[in-house]
Parts: C-alpha cells; structure tokens; sequence
C-alpha cells in the first residue's frame, strides 16, 4: 500500500511540474508582448466558494477594469485573479498588462497576479515528489 501511495505521490508530483513549466512559459510568453496599462476599477465582482464538506465559504473579488488599448478602443475587463481582501477599491487606478492581440486577456501587474498559478504548482508539484520519496526511501527500504 505504501509503495502505491509513493508512486502515486511522485506521479502526482511529475504531472502538476509539467503544469508548472507549461504555465510559467505561458507567463513568460505574455510578458514577452504584454502592454503595461493603467486602468480604472470600475466594479469588484464578489465570488463564493463553498465547501459542503467543511460547511465553510469564501467570498473573493475580481476587479472590473476599464483602460484604453493601444488603438484607442475601450475595453472593459474582468480580471481572472480574486482575492479575499483586494488592495483596491471602486475608483481606484491600478496597473495592469494586457495582450494587444487579445485586450480581453489583462493580468494585474503584480507579482501574485502574474506568477501565483505558476508558484502553486511548483510548490505542490516539489511537496509531492518529496513526499514520495521520503515515503520510498524511508518506509520501504
């Protein structure tokens, strides 16, 4: 049963890596063509999530943003990155990056906007090759 759950544990680990690397080279590649923009909150849109099992929800906000692109178009966008308790209010300028063939894809341009699925995955994919190991090396030899 331990061996299962040790290779089970390092596959887990390969497969959420492979995530990892594909996300941080689409990231890279977004920054590579990314336009640094300031833009307008005009709405936070609140998201709940809930967990029956626990009996417990979260509530994240996405901020809801108007800019102008490089052809002078208006956009208004949803960015895809919620937080809990957001450093911005409705009014507020903030910094964002946008893809100018896709002025629908904006990131907040901080650091947890643009690298936190990348980090996430790297840790949980490092945790579960770890923990594989450990349990290979220390319980099955």
């Amino acid at each position: 049963m331990l061996m299962f759950v040790s290779i089970a544990a390092i596959a887990q680990g390969v497969f959420v890596g492979a995530v990892a690397i594909y996300l941080i080279t689409k990231t890279r590649a977004f920054l590579g063509r990314a336009i640094r923009t300031d833009a307008l909150v005009v709405d936070a849109l609140a998201r709940v999530s809930r967990d029956h099992q626990l009996a417990m929800r979260a509530t994240t906000f996405r901020p809801v943003v108007e800019f102008t692109d490089e052809t002078g178009q208006n956009q208004r966008v949803e960015i895809s990155l919620g937080m809990s308790h957001p450093s911005w209010s409705q009014g507020d300028t903030i910094s964002i990056l946008y893809a100018p063939d896709d002025p629908k894809n904006a990131r907040l341009d901080t650091f947890i906007g643009l690298w936190f699925s990348c980090l996430a995955c790297t840790f949980i994919s490092v945790w579960s090759i770890v923990g594989g190991l450990v349990i290979w090396l220390f319980f099955l030899s």
